[in-house]
């Protein structure tokens, strides 16, 4: 079975990103702004400066993975960046 973009995220309207990241202030701060969920928990966000991270929600940390929403678009369509980003077992 071949896996596509949207098997590997999370529908969540937009009104209701903002309750995604509610229990996480205490390592993101008050200014991420969340995107993109994937299947797995983990969290696409956004910071003040427009660079991309990436929550794990497992480690309990984040990775800063682009400077500007046009790099991490680049990888996510590149096949083994967004196998690692949205966590994807071989």
């Amino acid at each position: 079975m071949r896996l596509t973009f949207a098997d590997l995220v999370v529908s969540v309207p937009p009104d209701q990103l903002a309750t995604v990241l509610r229990g996480w202030t205490w390592l993101l701060g008050s200014d991420a702004s969340p995107f993109l969920v994937v299947a797995a928990g983990d969290v696409f966000l956004t910071d003040v400066m427009g660079a991309v991270h990436v929550l794990d929600i497992e480690e309990a940390r984040h990775e800063c993975v682009a400077d500007a929403m046009a790099e991490s678009q680049r990888g996510l369509r590149d096949a083994s960046t967004a196998q690692r980003w949205l966590v994807v077992d071989s």
